[in-house]
C-alpha cells in the first residue's frame, strides 16, 4: 500500500510537469503593428479605422489585455468598446499601445488626420476619392496630398472627368510623386486633362501621369489641365498620347493654355517624356499657348508630334504672348527649357523650342533655351516662320545634352541634375520650386506700369537674383493699396526660407517712395524681411512706416528698408517718419547686417504732422538699438545719418532687459565711417544695463568721423554707461577722429567720447555738457589706451557720492596719452583735475603696497588746464614738466623724462606762448594743429573733419 500511494505521487507530478510544459509550448501569443513601430498613417475627417488594421494580435492569450491611448482626443478618438478609430478634426494624434504581457513592449504611431486645410490636406488613396474632389465635402479649394500609387483604370474612373467641370480648381494639389496610372479621356469637351481649370489661386505640384490618353475634341487639352490661371510644376509626364481634333483647340503636353488673371500664371520644373501629340491649331509639348505667364525649366522629348502645315507649334510652347490688362501688358517669359524631337518627317512651321513669339514691341525675356534634332527637322532652330529670331534658340547634339556644360546658366543646385555621360539632364523633383522674375538683368524699367510688373513679380518670387534697375519719368510713391486692396498689413519681402537675393536700383532725377506701411507681428520684420546672396537696395524712400507687435509677440530683427541684410548693399536711401515698437535688434533702417555694406543712408523725421517719431523698446529681452543700423556684424558702414534737417526723433527704453543703443549703430563689428546723430535722443526709465552711445551703443569694430549733435538723457541707473561717441569701445575696438558737439549728455557711468574703453580711442574730443554721477571728459572708465584726445566740456557732477575727473574717471590700468583736458570741473562729488584713479602707484610702490584692490593706469604727456578748485594726486607748479611723486621721480624719470602730466597757465597753452607746454611734452604736430590765428585758441586735431574715403584710405 505504501508503496502504491509512492506511485501515484510520483504519477501525480509527472502530470503536472507535462501540463505546464503543454501550454508554455502551446503559448504563442504575437503582437505586432502591421506597419511597424512609429509609423505615420493618413486618414480624413469622419474616416473609421480598427484596432485590428493596425495591430496583429495571434494566438492571444484569454489573460491578455490591451490598452490604446490616443494624446488628442479631440482629433482621434477611440472607442474600447467598438475597438474602433475615429478621426474627428485635422491635426497630428500620437496613439500609444500597451499589454499587460510584459513580453511585448508598448506599441506607438502617428495619425495625421486631414481636413482640407493647407497644414492638414484630405489624403487621397484611391481613385474614386481623386474623383470626389469638387463635391460638396471635397470642394475645390481644399487641399489634398496623394499618399499612394493610383490606377485610374477602374469602373468608375476609367473614362476620367476632369476635376472641376466649368469651375476653376483653386486650392492645393500635392501628387506626393506618386504615379497615377491611365488617365483617359475621350468624351468630346472644352476642358480635358486630369482638372479642367487652375484658378489664379490654385497650385498643382508633384503630379506623375503615366499613360495617359486624351482623345476628343476640346478647346484647351493637356495632360494635367485644360486651362491654367495658376501654379503647375515638378509634375513628370510619361508615355502620353495627346490627339485634339478641335480645329481651333489649344492643346499642350502638360497644359493647353497658361494665362495671366490678376496674377501670373506659371509652368515649371516639369518633364513630358517619350511624348505622342497630335493636334491642329496651336500646341506645344509643354504649354499650347502662355499669355502673360510663366515657362520655365522644362524637358520635353518626343516620340511623334504631328500637326497641319497651318498649325503653330513648338517643343515646348505653341504660342507666346503678352496678356494686356487695361492699360498694363503682362509679359510672358520663356527660358531654361530644352526639347528632343527625334522625327524625320516635321515640316518647317515647327518651332524646336517656341512656335510662334507674339507682340516682337514688348519684353519677352526669352533666353537660355536649348533644343536637338538627330535628323531632317535639324533646321527648326527657331520660331516657326520668324526667321529673325533662330539666334535664340542654340542647336546641341544628343552627345552634347549628355555634358553638365551643353546647359549654360541652368542652376544645377536647386532645379536640374544629371548624371554626366550616362543621361539627359533632367528636374530634381526633390527640390522646391525658387520663383522666376520677369524681368532679366539689364531690362531698365521706366514706366509706372513696367515698376508695377516688376514689383508684383519680386514680392511673389523674391528669392530671383534678378536686377530690377528703374529710372522713372516722374515722383512715384506706393502704398499698399497699390499692391493690394484692402490690404492693411505688409508681409516682408523675403522669408529665412525664401529670402530676397534681387537688386532693386533707382537712378535718374526722380524718385521712388514706399509710404505709410503697417508691419505687424512679423519675426523679420520691415520692407523686406530676409536678404540674402547679392541683395541690393538703393535710391528709395521709405516714409511713415509703423512697425507694431501685439503684446504676446516680439520680433527678432527690425528695419524699416531690411530686418535682416546678411550680406546685402543698402546704399542712397532715406527714411523719413518711423514709428517702431517691437524687436530683438531694431535699426531705423536696417536692423542686423551681416559683412555687406551700407552707405549714404539717413533717418529723418516724417514730414506728416502728429507722426510718432519714435522707437519704443519694452520687451523684457535683451536690445541691440540703432538709430540706423542695429547690429553690424562686420559690415562697412559709410555717411549714416540720423535727422538731417529734422528736430527729434526719440527712442524710450523702458525695460527690465540689457540694452545697447546707439544713435547710429546699435553695435559694430566692422567698418563705420562718417556717421552722424543730430536727432536721436537715447531716453532710459528703466532698463537694467545700458550701453549707450551717442553715435554707436557698443564697437567692436573701428569707428572714425562719429559726431554727436544731439542730447541725450538716460536716468541714474548703477549699470548705465554713456558715451557721447560710443557706450563701450571694447577689446581691439578703435574710435578715432570723432566728437561731440555743444550737446548735452546725462549718464551714470559717463564719458565725454566714450562711457568705457577697452580698445584704443584717438585724436577725438568732446565739448558740451556732461552730467551724471561718475563723469570723465574723455571716458568714465578705460583699460584700453587713449591718446591725442582733448576735452573742453563742461563736467557736472549731479551726485554727493559721485566723482568728476578731466580726463577719466577710472584708469583701471588703463593708459592716456597726448591729452589735454581745459574742462570746467564743477557740481557735486569729488573733483578732480586728472583722474580719480591711484594712477601714480606703479613701479616699487605697487609692487610693495598692500592694497591690492587698487585699479591703477598710466597718465603720460598729458596737460591739465584751468581746473580750478580740482584735486590733483600730486603736487607741482605751472609749467612743470614733471609733476609726479617724489618718492617714485627717480623710477619714472629713468623710463620715461615726460611721464605724468602738466599743468600749465593759460599763456603756455595757447597760441600767444606758442602753445610751448605741449611742444615741451612732444605732441606731434602732425596730429595737432598749433597754427590758430587766434591767439586765445588752443591747438586742434587736424584730422576732424576730413572726408569718409580719407579716414579709410589712413585706417
Amino acid at each position: 500500500m505504501k508503496r502504491f500511494l509512492i506511485y501515484v505521487v510520483v504519477l501525480i507530478g509527472v502530470l503536472f510537469i507535462g501540463f505546464t510544459t503543454f501550454y508554455f509550448v502551446q503559448n504563442k501569443e504575437s503582437i505586432y503593428l502591421k506597419y511597424g513601430n512609429d509609423t505615420m498613417l493618413q486618414y480624413n475627417v469622419n474616416e473609421t479605422f480598427t484596432l485590428e488594421d493596425v495591430l496583429v494580435h495571434t494566438q492571444p492569450d484569454k489573460g491578455t489585455t490591451v490598452e490604446v491611448n490616443s494624446d488628442n482626443s479631440d482629433i482621434l478618438s477611440y472607442s474600447q468598446d467598438t475597438k474602433t478609430f475615429l478621426a474627428k478634426a485635422g491635426g497630428l494624434a500620437r496613439v500609444t499601445i500597451t499589454t499587460s504581457n510584459p513580453n511585448f513592449d508598448r506599441f506607438t504611431f502617428s495619425v495625421h488626420v486631414g481636413d482640407g486645410t493647407p497644414n492638414n490636406p484630405y489624403f487621397i488613396k484611391t481613385a474614386e476619392q481623386l474623383a470626389s474632389i469638387g463635391g460638396e465635402t471635397w470642394t475645390l479649394n481644399n487641399s489634398y496630398q496623394v499618399v499612394n500609387s493610383i490606377d485610374l483604370n477602374t469602373p468608375t474612373t476609367s473614362e476620367w472627368t476632369p476635376i472641376g467641370g466649368n469651375t476653376s480648381f483653386t486650392g492645393t494639389f500635392d501628387g506626393g510623386n506618386f504615379d497615377i496610372y491611365n488617365l483617359n479621356i475621350t468624351t468630346d469637351g472644352t476642358y480635358a486633362g486630369l482638372f479642367s481649370m487652375i484658378g489664379e489661386s490654385g497650385r498643382v505640384e508633384n503630379v506623375n501621369l503615366v499613360d495617359a490618353k486624351i482623345n476628343g475634341s476640346f478647346t484647351y487639352a493637356g495632360t494635367v489641365a485644360g486651362l491654367n490661371y495658376g501654379k503647375v510644376g515638378l509634375c513628370s509626364i510619361e508615355n502620353a498620347n495627346v490627339v485634339n481634333t478641335n480645329a481651333n483647340g489649344i492643346t499642350g503636353g502638360i497644359v493647353g493654355t497658361s494665362q495671366y488673371r490678376s496674377s501670373r500664371a506659371e509652368v515649371y520644373m516639369s518633364t513630358v517624356e517619350n511624348l505622342n501629340l497630335t493636334a491642329s491649331n496651336i500646341l506645344g509639348g509643354a504649354v499650347g499657348s502662355a499669355t502673360g505667364a510663366v515657362t520655365t525649366d522644362i524637358k520635353v522629348t518626343f516620340n511623334t508630334l504631328t500637326a497641319n502645315e497651318s498649325a503653330k507649334v513648338g517643343g515646348i510652347v505653341g504660342v507666346n504672348a503678352a496678356y494686356k490688362d487695361a492699360d498694363k501688358y503682362r509679359h510672358s517669359m520663356l527660358k531654361n527649357s530644352y526639347t528632343v524631337i527625334s522625327q524625320e518627317d516635321l515640316t518647317n512651321n515647327v518651332g524646336a523650342i517656341l512656335g510662334e513669339n507674339q507682340e516682337q514691341s514688348n519684353e519677352f525675356g526669352l533666353s537660355n533655351i536649348y533644343q536637338n534634332n538627330l535628323y531632317s527637322a535639324a533646321n527648326i532652330t527657331g520660331f516657326a516662320g520668324q526667321t529673325d529670331q533662330t539666334g535664340v534658340v542654340e542647336s546641341r547634339t544628343i552627345e552634347q545634352l549628355y555634358t553638365q556644360s551643353a546647359y549654360t546658366n541652368y542652376d544645377f543646385d536647386n532645379v536640374w541634375t544629371i548624371e554626366e555621360n550616362s543621361s539627359l539632364a533632367t528636374i530634381d523633383f526633390s527640390n522646391t520650386y525658387l520663383g522666376t522674375s520677369i524681368y532679366d538683368p539689364g531690362n531698365k524699367i521706366t514706366s509706372v506700369d513696367a515698376l508695377t510688373d516688376a514689383l508684383e513679380v519680386l514680392v511673389t518670387n523674391p528669392t530671383s537674383d534678378t536686377t530690377y534697375e528703374i529710372e522713372l519719368s516722374e515722383d512715384t510713391v506706393y502704398t499698399m493699396a497699390d499692391f493690394s486692396e484692402g490690404m492693411t498689413t505688409w508681409e516682408p519681402i523675403g522669408t529665412i526660407g525664401s529670402p530676397f537675393r534681387g537688386k532693386l536700383i533707382v537712378t535718374g532725377d526722380h524718385t521712388l517712395t514706399f509710404k505709410g506701411f503697417v508691419i505687424e507681428d512679423e519675426t523679420y520684420a520691415g520692407f523686406f524681411g530676409y536678404t540674402d546672396g547679392n541683395a541690393e537696395v538703393s535710391g528709395i524712400n521709405f516714409e511713415d512706416f509703423r512697425i507694431l507687435n501685439s503684446d504676446s509677440f516680439t520680433s527678432s530683427y527690425t528695419g524699416t528698408i531690411i530686418a535682416y541684410a546678411g550680406t546685402a548693399i543698402v546704399s542712397n536711401c532715406t527714411v523719413t517718419g518711423l514709428d517702431i515698437t517691437t524687436g530683438n535688434v531694431i535699426g531705423g533702417a536696417v536692423g542686423y547686417i551681416a559683412n555687406g555694406r551700407i552707405n549714404n543712408v539717413s533717418v529723418q523725421n516724417s514730414a506728416t504732422e502728429n507722426y510718432a517719431n519714435s522707437i519704443n523698446y519694452t520687451k523684457a529681452v535683451n536690445g541691440r538699438i540703432g538709430g540706423v543700423v542695429g547690429v553690424s556684424e562686420s559690415a562697412t558702414l559709410e555717411n549714416l545719418s540720423m535727422g538731417i534737417n529734422t528736430s527729434s526723433l526719440e527712442a524710450y527704453l523702458d525695460t527690465t532687459a540689457q540694452v545697447n543703443v546707439g544713435g547710429v549703430v546699435g553695435e559694430n563689428g566692422g567698418r563705420a565711417t562718417s556717421l552722424l546723430n543730430e536727432s536721436f535722443i537715447i531716453t532710459e526709465n528703466a532698463a537694467s544695463t545700458v550701453y549707450a552711445g551717442g553715435v554707436v551703443g557698443i564697437n567692436r569694430g573701428r569707428v572714425a568721423l562719429a559726431t554727436l549733435l544731439v542730447n541725450m538723457n538716460l536716468k541714474d541707473n548703477s549699470s548705465s554707461y554713456v558715451g557721447g561717441v560710443v557706450g563701450s569701445n571694447e577689446n581691439g575696438a578703435e574710435v578715432r577722429t570723432s566728437y561731440m558737439e555743444n550737446v548735452s549728455i546725462t549718464g551714470t557711468y559717463i564719458g565725454g567720447i566714450a562711457g568705457t574703453n577697452s580698445g584704443t580711442v584717438t585724436e577725438s574730443y568732446s565739448a558740451g555738457e556732461i552730467n551724471g554721477k561718475f563723469i570723465g571728459g574723455l571716458a568714465s572708465i578705460t583699460t584700453g589706451s587713449i591718446n591725442n584726445c582733448y576735452t573742453i566740456a563742461t563736467l557736472n557732477g549731479q551726485y554727493s557720492d559721485g566723482s568728476v575727473s578731466g580726463l577719466v574717471y577710472r584708469l583701471n590700468d588703463g593708459k592716456v596719452d597726448y591729452c589735454f583736458s581745459s574742462a570746467t570741473i564743477g557740481g557735486q562729488g569729488s573733483l578732480y583735475a586728472e583722474t580719480s584713479s591711484a594712477f601714480r602707484m606703479s613701479g616699487m610702490i605697487k609692487f610693495f603696497t598692500s592694497n591690492t584692490s587698487l585699479k591703477t593706469g598710466e597718465l603720460s604727456n598729458c596737460i591739465i588746464i584751468n581746473y580750478g578748485t580740482s584735486e590733483r594726486q600730486s603736487s607741482g607748479t605751472n609749467g612743470a614738466t614733471n609733476v609726479i611723486n617724489q618718492i617714485i621721480y627717480f623710477w619714472e624719470f629713468w623710463h620715461n623724462p615726460y611721464a605724468g602730466w602738466i599743468d600749465c597757465n593759460e599763456t603756455e597753452c595757447t597760441a600767444q606762448g606758442n602753445y610751448s607746454a605741449f611742444t615741451n611734452a612732444k605732441f606731434s604736430s602732425a596730429i595737432w594743429n598749433f597754427d590758430s590765428i587766434d591767439p586765445e585758441a588752443y591747438p586742434t586735431l587736424r584730422n576732424i573733419p576730413v572726408t569718409a574715403d580719407e579716414v579709410v584710405e589712413e585706417a
